[in-house]
């Protein structure tokens, strides 16, 4: 069982003793942040967008900058969260894996390339971010040990492969390469995740019965062509 330990900025933004009057709050600013970031938002048009004044985000943090970290520690600890609890329920060890993953995806679903920017910016989000993702690393790490136990992943280095997983993840979230790429962060988390995880498998279970079909078709045409040639 995969276990979550809480890291010591984590634990300092997160929040504590809200009130559902709050929680509806910290909601309606997440959902503006991660779609339009928050370095060019004030906490006036924070509370007129709201519904509330700004003395109540106040109550909630004591400036824009601890409110910022307090929804991204909010949004962080969900996605670790909901993904030990999903590993948690299954038991085939790639199942675990991807429901460990999936979080990232669903979760940051409408983060856009203006949150990750602001996100890269604000020293102290950033190091929110990544000391989220070290912990994720931990818990990949933890899973990929047991796969290797058990012979569904070949026998590689779980730190190695754990390292290169987030050290991706952290890529395809980049603001300037998703703007590149023209992808959401959902999907290019989803993509990383299917090509690495299709990547640890034995070979005899890396192609599926389509991909196993379109070699079959590929060999019969290779075989006609070579015998065509020899004819001529």
């Amino acid at each position: 069982m995969v276990s979550m330990k809480e890291s010591p900025l984590h634990a300092a933004f997160s929040p504590r003793a809200i009130t559902p009057r709050g929680e509806h709050l910290l909601d309606g600013l997440e959902d503006v942040f991660l779609r339009e970031g928050f370095r060019r938002v004030t906490m006036g048009e924070l509370a007129s967008r709201l519904h509330c004044s700004r003395h109540t985000l106040y109550q909630l943090a004591e400036s824009k900058e601890e409110l910022v970290l307090l929804v991204l520690a909010r949004v962080l600890g969900r996605i670790r969260r909901m993904g030990l609890e999903a590993a948690g329920a299954r038991s085939d060890i790639r199942e675990r894996i991807v429901a460990l993953v999936e979080p990232g995806v669903s979760e940051l679903r409408r983060a856009t390339s203006l949150f990750f920017a602001d996100v890269a910016a604000f020293a102290p989000a950033k190091r929110l971010l990544e000391q989220h993702q070290n912990a994720r690393r931990e818990d990949t790490q933890r899973l990929l040990d047991e796969a290797i136990r058990t012979r569904t992943f070949r026998d590689i280095n779980s730190r190695l492969a754990a390292e290169v997983i987030v050290a991706s993840v952290q890529r395809v979230m980049d603001s300037s390469f998703l703007v590149e790429v023209g992808l959401s962060a959902a999907d290019a988390i989803r993509g990383a995740e299917d090509l690495l995880l299709h990547g640890l498998l034995h070979l005899h279970e890396r192609a599926t019965p389509s991909a196993k079909r379109s070699a079959s078709r590929l060999a019969v045409a290779a075989k006609s062509s070579s015998r065509t040639t020899r004819r001529r």
